[in-house]
């Protein structure tokens, strides 16, 4: 999928997201976090390959990106309540 592609899908869903109660929310970004660490090998050696760029450097950028859909899952419930 391209850029605007991707941008189109995600502004055509950007009301039902903001609809969407904050637990669920939450529950959708802790899932991606989880995700992302479960299959960070796999992609940081992808990223590697993709950029060019040290396979220790692609695992700490998967590892910080990780961080911040986790922090933002806490950030979902602090925030919207319910």
């Amino acid at each position: 999928m391209d850029a605007v592609a991707a941008l189109e899908n995600a502004i055509s869903v950007s009301d039902t997201w903001a609809t969407t109660r904050a637990r669920v929310r939450s529950s959708i970004l802790y899932d991606a976090y989880r995700l992302v660490i479960a299959r960070r090998n796999e992609l940081a050696a992808l990223m590697s390959l993709e950029l060019g760029r040290a396979l220790p450097d692609s695992h700490g950028e998967l590892t910080c990106g990780a961080v911040f859909l986790r922090w933002f899952a806490e950030e979902a419930v602090r925030i919207g309540g319910r």
